[in-house]
């Protein structure tokens, strides 16, 4: 699922390079916590999106073929994974469940932070990316069951390369999952889109806007 327009990431004529910040509310709900899907991602990559040929449920659906392949081409993305499958390819090899920052590869995230998705309550995640200090910060916190909100949040963070050299000027922003042999439901239940470049399409005046599904 993505956003119907390109989102413009950095620009052709003044090289600037957009700041953004996206927050949504979700839920991964799993049967068991034994038999469980792969996860999801937030990801940007080009415009439009597409499924590559032959994805593994390993791959969240971002990667032609096996999972421990990367990204090339129109295939190119950045990505906040929300993994609920443990994974013997990744490297390095995380503890179960975790968020973890992903360019253009599942199996090697720039860093991966554990978290237990197997509660099956809301959560709020919040994702910035700062265009002068190139840092991807994600934050995910409990919302429910009663009480969870007292949790500290939890938080992964990664320096970026230049944005230019990773994906091209529009991207398309959006969320992908997938299921392998088991499976889970993953919800999005709200979601804004901020950034400081204009849209070529603009939503609101002004140089920002709101997305919301």
């Amino acid at each position: 699922m993505s956003y119907g327009r390109a989102v413009p990431l950095w620009d052709r004529a003044t090289n600037e390079v957009a700041s953004f910040a996206t927050e949504f509310a979700f839920k991964i709900v799993t049967p068991d916590n034994v038999a469980r899907g792969d996860g999801m991602a937030f990801f940007l990559s080009s415009y439009p999106s597409r499924v590559p040929p032959n994805p593994s449920g390993q791959s969240f659906g971002l990667i032609a073929g096996d999972a421990d392949h990367a990204g090339d081409g129109p295939d190119r993305f950045i990505a906040v994974e929300f993994d609920t499958y443990d994974d013997t390819f990744e490297r390095p090899r995380p503890a179960g469940d975790h968020i973890g920052i992903d360019v253009s590869s599942v199996a090697d995230s720039i860093n991966t932070t554990s978290l237990n998705f197997s509660r099956n309550g809301a959560m709020r995640a919040s994702i910035t990316f700062d265009n002068v200090t190139r840092m991807l910060v994600a934050t995910v916190q409990f919302t429910e069951p009663p009480g969870s909100r007292s949790a500290p949040p939890v938080q992964v963070s990664a320096k970026l390369g230049d944005p230019r050299a990773l994906l091209p000027s529009e991207v398309a922003v959006g969320f992908s999952t997938a299921n392998g042999a088991t499976f889970q439901l993953d919800q999005i239940l709200s979601w804004s889109f901020n950034s400081t470049l204009a849209s070529p399409h603009p939503v609101v005046k002004g140089t920002q806007q709101r997305l919301s599904l």
